[in-house]
């Protein structure tokens, strides 16, 4: 089997495949179905912060960080992906211009912190909510 054959799974709903909380070496690339993304409050609530789809990645930040993930992802339906190994992504990396890597590192950076800013305004939509 070549290096470049990505594993394919069925991730079903009702348990998250990647933790909050939790390193995580493997992103996704969804294939089929849709995923949501969620963190939870201080009282242990679910604030959904983005749904993703077919041809989305989730997961991306722990190709290239040991960070624990900011977030939760879980199945919404049946949802077929193929993973990416953190080993698999060095792989490529290495064989990259080194231009294109300073670019990427930079786009990850972005990445990060759109992620933040994006659960920060789950947070505060879902605080809003609840004193309506």
């Amino acid at each position: 089997m070549s290096s470049d054959v990505l594993e394919r799974k069925v991730i079903h709903p009702g348990k998250p495949f990647i933790k909050e909380g939790e390193e995580h070496g493997r992103a996704y690339l969804i294939q089929r179905g849709a995923v949501r993304a969620y963190t939870q409050d201080e009282e242990g609530n679910q604030i959904e912060v983005a749904r993703y789809g077919t041809g989305s990645i989730v997961g991306e930040i722990g190709l290239v960080a040991d960070d624990p993930m900011d977030m939760s992802f879980e199945a919404v339906c049946d949802t077929t992906v193929a993973a990416i190994t953190r080993q698999d992504f060095e792989k490529k990396i290495k064989r990259m211009d080194p231009t294109i890597k300073t670019i990427l590192t930079y786009v990850i950076d972005k990445l990060r912190i759109q992620e933040i800013m994006a659960i920060r305004k789950a947070n505060e939509r879902e605080r809003i909510d609840g004193t309506a």
